[in-house]
């Protein structure tokens, strides 16, 4: 976590399932960054979880649980 907390909890955020990227989460929602149309560069989010929490991100990727 941010603040230094070895002990905060873990957060573990798996977005909107196959083929849809964690990427909106953490730069959209409650990653440390805001990325949104029309910007150039990041801001930084103040709003994050990432201050509190340790944030595990995982990505679902084009294809991911398809099966045949």
């Amino acid at each position: 976590a941010e603040n230094g907390n070895k002990d905060a909890p873990v957060v573990i955020w798996m977005s909107g399932g196959p083929g849809c990227s964690d990427e909106i989460s953490i730069f959209n929602e409650n990653g440390p960054w805001w990325l949104f149309a029309g910007m150039e560069v990041p801001e930084e989010n103040p709003f994050n979880w990432c201050q509190e929490y340790h944030c595990l991100y995982f990505d679902n990727p084009v294809g991911a649980g398809k099966y045949i």
